[in-house]
């Protein structure tokens, strides 16, 4: 299991969501003794933070030197913070608590990426396009669908391009340039499945 780690979203927060989030470091990380020797010292950036919150405040209804200035003392705040964060992270060597008691944000393991039930390719000719989908266990044929330029309102405008006994189907003859939503189904002893979920493509 890979080691969680911290996240920099930070310095994507709006300018008070992010002096807030700064303001809360700063008081979990200050006299704190699991945060003895921060590449930064705290009262420092505790000092930054204040000239940009300043900044900030000047820049609600200053003139375009006061905005320029608020920019450029946040790019010196994140600085800093992206400091401290580097070295939460390597104090913290991968223990959630250290770095959530720090203040900061981790990140999400991510979810393994579902594979499409359906694949649409270009094809080998112009106007055509290849569909390849995921095979169902005891079918015996698959259903091809094809719909020109928009999902339809009603299912039964859905034009069948084929069946096949294999998990791939070739449609040509299509218009270039033409945007074609597909699906497919699986038949099997048991009747039809349901469609898949339609997948769109510009046909070369």
């Amino acid at each position: 299991m890979r080691k969680p780690k911290l996240v920099l979203s930070f310095v994507r927060l709006s300018i008070w969501e992010k002096i807030a989030y700064y303001r809360n470091v700063v008081a979990k990380m200050k006299d704190n003794t699991l945060f003895p020797t921060p590449d930064v010292p705290i009262a420092d950036a505790e000092k930054k933070l204040d000239e940009f919150e300043t900044a900030a405040q000047k820049a609600r209804d200053g003139s375009t030197a006061d905005t320029a200035l608020m920019h450029q003392t946040e790019e010196e705040t994140d600085a800093i913070f992206r400091k401290l964060a580097a070295y939460v992270e390597r104090i913290a060597d991968g223990d959630e608590a250290i770095i959530l008691q720090a203040g900061f944000t981790l990140s999400k393991d991510p979810s393994p990426r579902k594979q499409p039930i359906l694949m649409v390719e270009d094809g080998a000719m112009s106007g055509s396009v290849r569909l390849r989908r995921k095979a169902v266990t005891g079918s015996r044929s698959y259903i091809w669908q094809i719909i020109v330029g928009a999902l339809p309102a009603s299912e039964k405008d859905w034009v069948t391009l084929g069946v096949s006994t294999q998990v791939e189907y070739i449609a040509e003859n299509l218009t270039i340039g033409t945007r074609y939503y597909f699906r497919s189904a699986a038949v099997t002893k048991d009747g039809t499945s349901a469609f898949c979920e339609p997948v769109s493509r510009i046909v070369q």
